[in-house]
């Protein structure tokens, strides 16, 4: 369903690698063009609560993949609620797995990431 998909399925990694790594810049590039137009980096750092001591960090390994497209819908860009499938190794071994809903827009020729929702137990919105 969506368009690009095997760009879709690299910018998913891209982006979920940035959250683990805490590398707040390339998440801000990452996202999408009306969050970056409406909201400066200084105010996304704010926003999301960004430590830029590096002391305070939690070291931790993420792997996401695209587990399925619920909806595309064209808008001013084209977006989409995904499924995806999230492993996260805290430090010390710990694992969490997660399939939360994420809203991605395509403009450009290029995929952006919009939000993480909630969790999906595997379940596009209106299956539940």
């Amino acid at each position: 369903m969506p368009p690009d998909e095997a760009r879709l399925r690299a910018r998913i990694v891209e982006f979920h690698d940035a959250l683990a790594a805490d590398d707040i810049a390339r998440r801000y590039a990452m996202m999408t063009s009306g969050i970056r137009e409406n909201m400066t980096f200084e105010e996304f750092k704010k926003d999301m609560r960004w430590d830029g001591n590096a002391a305070h960090r939690k070291e931790r390994k993420m792997k996401a993949a695209l587990s399925r497209a619920c909806s595309c819908t064209p808008m001013k860009a084209l977006r989409c609620v995904l499924i995806v499938d999230v492993t996260v190794e805290e430090a010390g071994g710990k694992i969490a797995k997660e399939r939360p809903l994420e809203m991605w827009e395509y403009e450009g020729g290029e995929w952006y990431w919009g939000y993480i929702g909630a969790e999906s137990r595997g379940l596009c919105p209106g299956e539940r």
